[in-house]
């Protein structure tokens, strides 16, 4: 079974295929962000470069009672800034490693830029206040597909 190379430019797009008998094994696309043609019209937008961002937060809850106030309005602040909750508690089941999380909330945002204006907004440095002493939290923003 003889492998071949094939190099190839669609739409401003340069990729790679490896396949045998023409059979993908690999599939490789790149894309010069902002210069996917050199006609005005063929530019990408930012929005389109744009990747979807998951904020995915360990919880541990240490005052439920004081913890409901935040958990109630929190919702509410996400969704001024485009996020929708993929994960919000939930069952837990550890598959590998000695991670012990008590509550996992994910969401996803349109961008990075959209988690980091939420983040940094006077409705969620509010909350934060709010949440102080009721809870411990680890929170990351990851791009993804």
């Amino acid at each position: 079974m003889a492998c071949r190379l094939h190099d190839f430019r669609y739409h401003g797009f340069v990729g790679t295929i490896i396949g045998s008998d023409n059979v993908p094994l690999r599939d490789s696309i790149t894309t010069n962000r902002n210069q996917v043609g050199s006609k005005p019209h063929e530019r990408r937008t930012q929005k389109e470069d744009a990747m979807p961002t998951y904020l995915i937060t360990e919880i541990e809850v240490t005052n439920p009672e004081g913890y409901e106030e935040y958990r109630s309005r929190v919702g509410e602040s996400l969704e001024a800034y485009g996020a929708k909750f993929l994960v919000r508690g939930g069952e837990i089941e550890v598959l590998e490693g000695d991670w012990k999380p008590k509550r996992i909330v994910m969401c996803v945002f349109d961008s990075m830029e959209k988690a980091r204006e939420w983040y940094e907004s006077e409705a969620y440095r509010k909350l934060k206040k709010v949440r102080e002493g009721t809870a411990s939290m680890n929170m990351l923003a990851v791009e993804g597909v």
